[in-house]
């Protein structure tokens, strides 16, 4: 493939090949988001550099969106009704009370 031929949905196949396999070490599964975060930003700079080198007319990789990190979800600490009255007093007549309050709804 030359670099004219190039499309976007390439990187996108690319990135996600590289996520869940494709690894050069061997290892089970794909490579981290930061690796092909890395290797995202290199090839867009590389391409980059074609453009001003007038080999190509504009970088097919330069819209593509780079994968982001899996949203972590946060497990909720709840508190016994004992634990959330001692808030509440804690607050008592402080500013941030109403704010407590409603959190601990």
């Amino acid at each position: 493939m030359t670099l004219s031929q190039l499309l976007p949905k390439h990187f996108v196949e690319f990135y996600n090949y590289k996520f869940t396999g494709g690894r050069m070490d061997g290892k089970e599964g794909g490579l981290s988001i930061a690796s092909i975060r890395s290797l995202g930003l290199v090839i867009k700079e590389t391409l980059n550099a074609a453009v001003i080198l007038e080999y190509i007319s504009r970088n097919p990789a330069a819209n593509v969106p780079l994968p982001h990190a899996e949203e972590k979800h946060q497990v909720g600490i709840f508190l016994n009704a004992e634990e959330a009255n001692a808030v509440l007093k804690a607050f008592r007549g402080h500013h941030l009370q109403p704010l407590v309050y409603i959190t601990l709804l």
